[in-house]
């Protein structure tokens, strides 16, 4: 988990040199951030059999598969209406060939 978070953090420092990337850049940043915080607070809970630790990890692990399905959601969303405007597009070309 902690390595996923790294390469996320990494990740997103890397988008930020990008002129997009830098729009969006803070996202792969904080679930980086969150997946970090998830492992050591799991790491904290196995050592110490703290509760609190444990339902703490499991609060930022919640978190980031909250963002991460939201994520996921709008970018299916873009990707059926480009879907749809593509096939418009298609179709209105074949049209005017005509």
């Amino acid at each position: 988990m902690k390595l996923v978070g790294v390469m996320s953090i990494i990740g997103g420092a890397i988008q930020v040199l990008t002129c997009f990337g830098i729009i969006i850049a803070w996202l792969p940043i904080w679930l980086g951030i969150l997946l970090f915080q998830c492992a050591n607070a799991i790491e904290q809970a196995y050592e110490t059999g703290s509760e609190v630790a444990m339902i703490r990890s499991l609060s930022k692990l919640k978190t980031y598969f909250i963002i991460t399905g939201v994520l996921t959601l709008i970018a299916i969303i873009f990707m059926v209406i480009g879907l749809f405007l593509g096939l418009f597009g298609s179709v209105m070309s074949i049209s005017h060939m005509r």
